[in-house]
């Protein structure tokens, strides 16, 4: 399986396919570069926050093409997030004195990740949702039968009325069940 999925994601055919978004990236570094170099400013551009960016708008233009801007910034400031707690050092590691107190805020600002990270996957959906539904009013979608033969995965969508409303609703439950995050 592990196979399948790298050669369907680093395929020739899925390379190609998205050459415009890497392109259009490059592309936006070096002209923010050249432009940085023109300018009678004298400070300095970071270029590792400049690469940063570029990685992660690459990636998130990859994977929700469509999604509207402030979606996708919202995920790069996320991204931004969870590379900072995942880097921060931990009192409550090396100190055993300070287990379970999280002085620091860690758990927190980890709770707060959480949250955002469930109403961007849950926005995501919508705008996804939307999308099929206004590719299913103007006649552009293929047939049920068609999407649910080549998706096996999207059978299950199909059996409870299709668009995931089934799953989304077990996965509200599963969330407030637990308590920490409020929608």
């Amino acid at each position: 399986m592990k196979r399948l999925c790298m050669s369907e994601l680093l395929g020739p055919r899925t390379i190609n396919q998205l050459r415009p978004v890497r392109r259009a990236g490059l592309v936006s570094l070096l002209q923010s570069v050249l432009h940085h170099a023109t300018s009678s400013s004298v400070e300095v551009m970071d270029l590792t926050a400049a690469l940063i960016r570029l990685s992660n708008t690459s990636i998130m233009r990859m994977m929700a093409s469509n999604m509207p801007k402030s979606v996708l910034e919202e995920a790069q400031a996320l991204v931004k997030s969870v590379t900072e707690l995942v880097g921060a050092f931990n009192v409550e590691d090396y100190v055993a004195l300070c287990r379970g107190w999280d002085l620091q805020g860690l758990g927190r600002r980890s709770a707060d990740v959480h949250c955002r990270f469930e109403a961007l996957l849950e926005d995501m959906m919508r705008h996804k949702q939307e999308a099929r539904e206004a590719r299913r009013m103007c006649g552009e979608g293929e047939g049920e039968q068609q999407r649910l033969a080549r998706h096996p995965a999207g059978q299950d969508e199909g059996r409870h009325g299709g668009g995931g409303e089934a799953h989304q609703g077990e996965d509200q439950s599963l969330r407030h069940g637990r308590g920490h995050c409020r929608l």
